[in-house]
């Protein structure tokens, strides 16, 4: 029979978390990232977003639901972490406080939520954006660790730490870096924290402990950088703000699927704030000969006795047609294969109204502007030329928002 060979006690002292948590948490925290902006662009895209402000739905009420939806996805991300880390008795789990490492994984998952806002305001494909999320994810994994812990951590001893400040401040203050390199750094505080022999843990009340010795120069001067778990939390907050106002107003400024955008220096506009003020409804009559160039020879008899009812407003005020398009027209701009610019007309001095009550068909062969037209009725797109009404109220340069 076998038996036991007699042996002394047997210890393993390996810190999971501390040879390979940095990468594994990292992965778990960041993969919301790339699934947010891959969500955000395809909305974008397939014009499921002009959809529905078709229907009424505001840019607020747009990116308040992501990001509600989003801190609820993290918040329950980072209490799975933090249940997987207890039941396998991890030390870090156990000896830091929780507060501690929650709201760092927190903080993390959020700032990446808030880069995934700012990512997909620049971005309008969707296989773009994914490959924009994977190189982002596979930069910060295979370097992020290595570059926070010689700027931050515990490799800072072997350089000169005094003169990497604005580096550290650099890092913090790109848009859609701090959650990456935010990250890092705490984490490695925390491990740092709990995982040597005789770890008492982090207590959230030394947040604000510098991680950096003091040192003794040439001169004699002592000279000591500060940077604390609190200071990453700052920047991770910082960078998440105004990651979300980048995020806003490229939204804006920006051109959206039908090419149309609110302008630079939209949020100077007064209509941004409070809305454009619609037009009073027109019940007079008014001097529309100036359309009459667009009725040409070659248009069919149907079409030319709209346009000049159209034209000549015969009917009582009480009769007049709920819609009325008024000369239409918009250009497209295209180069040639020699670079040159040239202007191409999509839709042409188009004239014609749409009666209450009635069911209104419009026909033409592909590509001779239906999809165009309407998309200029409902606001999408501005045209170049002509006027809009509903109701006798012009609506030509309202957006969709402000329908």
């Amino acid at each position: 029979s076998f038996k036991d060979f007699p042996h002394p006690a047997l210890f393993f002292a390996l810190d999971v978390v501390q040879q390979f948590g940095s990468q594994f948490f990292f992965m778990a925290v960041s993969f919301n990232f790339i699934v947010q902006v891959r969500n955000l662009v395809s909305e974008k895209q397939y014009k499921l977003r002009d959809a529905m402000k078709q229907i009424g739905m505001m840019d607020s009420a747009y990116w308040t639901s992501w990001l509600i939806s989003s801190l609820v996805t993290n918040t329950i991300s980072t209490l799975l972490f933090i249940i997987m880390g207890s039941i396998a008795q991890f030390p870090f789990f156990l000896i830091n406080d929780f507060l501690a490492y929650f709201i760092h994984f927190w903080l993390t998952m959020f700032a990446f939520t808030c880069s995934a806002f700012f990512v997909s305001s620049l971005v309008s494909n969707e296989r773009t954006a994914i490959n924009i999320g994977l190189f982002f994810f596979i930069l910060f994994f295979l370097a992020g660790s290595i570059a926070a812990s010689i700027f931050y951590g515990s490799a800072s001893a072997l350089t000169n730490e005094y003169a990497y400040d604005w580096v550290r401040v650099l890092f913090m203050a790109i848009p859609g870096c701090a959650a990456p390199f935010g990250f890092f750094q705490g984490f490695e505080q925390l491990v740092t924290a709990s995982s040597s022999i005789g770890a008492v843990g982090m207590r959230i009340g030394e947040i604000s402990n510098n991680v950096f010795q003091s040192k003794i120069m040439q001169d004699g001067s002592v000279e000591s950088p500060f940077w604390s778990l609190a200071t990453t939390w700052l920047w991770m907050i910082g960078n998440s703000a105004y990651c979300l106002v980048l995020a806003i107003y490229f939204d804006n400024a920006l051109p959206n699927s039908y090419g149309r955008s609110e302008g630079k220096f939209f949020c100077l506009k007064k209509e941004f704030w409070f809305g454009k003020k619609k037009e009073e409804r027109r019940n007079a009559t008014e001097d529309r000969t100036d359309l009459q160039r667009h009725i040409e020879e070659s248009m069919s008899d149907t079409v030319k006795k709209e346009a000049e009812r159209i034209i000549d407003q015969t009917w009582n005020e009480d009769e007049a047609p709920a819609v009325q398009v008024l000369g239409m027209e918009i250009f497209f701009s295209s180069r040639s294969c020699c670079g040159a610019l040239k202007m191409v007309k999509a839709v042409q001095g188009i004239t014609y109204g749409i009666d209450n009550n009635s069911v209104f068909v419009l026909l033409g062969h592909n590509g001779a502007g239906k999809t165009t037209l309407i998309s200029m009725i409902s606001g999408h797109l501005a045209p170049s030329e002509g006027r809009i009404l509903f109701e006798q109220q012009d609506i030509t340069r309202l957006s969709v928002e402000q329908w």
